[in-house]
């Protein structure tokens, strides 16, 4: 064998050795793709997490197989993929409630969502509503407002447990109001849509999609968007920038991230499929149709929006004293 192929292979190796993820990642896909959801099925981060990886499927050429891995927040799902290697084929759709509210609102933070985890896109945002049960006294936000500060501590609200959005949303209700309501909180957003169909709870925080279900079936009546603009699922609703509340936005974003150490061609790779894909007009349809709306953010600014997020909600974790978990 002449010189030069032998010196050209022994570097071939040595790169090999000292990089493996620089090797592999030159063929990028060529196995089959697993997108860990940290949620159980059914949810909205669920239905998008389908909807997106339908459709990268055909661009990619490779399989992107769907994994539901709930548990603690989503912090389960978040830790195996942190823990994967760092090679492309295990991504996970984090969102906003495993990335920013679930490290604020422990003792000790599972893991640092900008240092443990390599971002690749934010995809969608599902924006919040204020409902309450068909029976209680308030058309408007306005009327709750009035109605829980005439009768503090009268107001049941739940959410899908300690710690998530559809708590802080409505933490951050009070901290802006100056009401004090009841938290209740459940296993998850669907015994928590039974027991305001019951009454058992009398105000929730709640997506655009199940939002429309229960106001079409005539057991909730939805008050205001926590956003600045409207669900095209929610028409008639107005924001809470609408109705005098612009601070008053609630909205949980989903993004797809990578363990750290993820290597940028294959970034650069997944972005290229998935900023032409958002901008179809049946994915965007499709996103609405389970409440989501498209949101594109680049790898190099989700960082900053995790900083920012990060600061908003440790606020009201602060203002509002709401106790640590372990």
């Amino acid at each position: 064998m002449p010189r030069p192929t032998t010196a050209a292979g022994l570097l071939c190796i040595a790169l090999m050795l000292m990089f493996p993820g620089l090797v592999a990642a030159q063929d990028f896909p060529n196995r089959p793709i697993k997108l860990v959801v940290p949620f159980p099925p059914g949810g909205s981060t669920d239905a998008v997490s389908r909807v997106v990886a339908a459709s990268l499927t055909p661009r990619l050429g490779q399989q992107v197989i769907v994994e539901n891995r709930p548990g603690a927040g989503s912090q389960i799902g978040l830790e195996f993929t942190a823990r994967s290697a760092p090679d492309g084929y295990t991504l996970v759709l984090g969102a906003a409630d495993g990335l920013v509210v679930l490290p604020v609102m422990k003792k000790k933070a599972p893991y640092d969502p900008i240092k443990d985890f390599t971002p690749i896109a934010v995809v969608a945002e599902v924006p919040l509503s204020y409902a309450v049960n068909v029976k209680f006294p308030a058309n408007t936000l306005g009327e709750l407002i009035a109605y829980a500060k005439s009768k503090p501590g009268s107001v049941r609200y739940g959410s899908a447990g300690v710690g998530t959005t559809l708590h802080l949303g409505v933490e951050l209700l009070q901290a802006i109001t100056g009401t004090q309501m009841v938290h209740v909180p459940y296993k998850g957003g669907g015994p928590m849509m039974v027991d305001i169909v019951a009454g058992e709870i009398e105000m929730v925080l709640t997506s655009s999609d199940l939002a429309k279900k229960y106001a079409d079936s005539g057991h909730i009546r939805v008050l205001a968007q926590a956003d600045t603009r409207r669900h095209p699922l929610l028409p008639n609703i107005p924001t809470t920038a609408e109705v005098g509340q612009p601070e008053l936005r609630a909205v949980s974003w989903m993004g797809i991230f990578g363990p750290a150490g993820l290597p940028k061609s294959i970034v650069d790779r997944m972005a290229k499929e998935l900023a032409p894909l958002l901008e179809e007009p049946a994915i965007r349809e499709r996103m609405i149709l389970v409440g989501a709306n498209v949101r594109y953010i680049p790898s190099g600014n989700i960082a900053k929006l995790i900083t920012e997020e990060t600061a908003k909600w440790g606020r009201v974790v602060r203002e509002q004293r709401i106790p640590l978990q372990d």
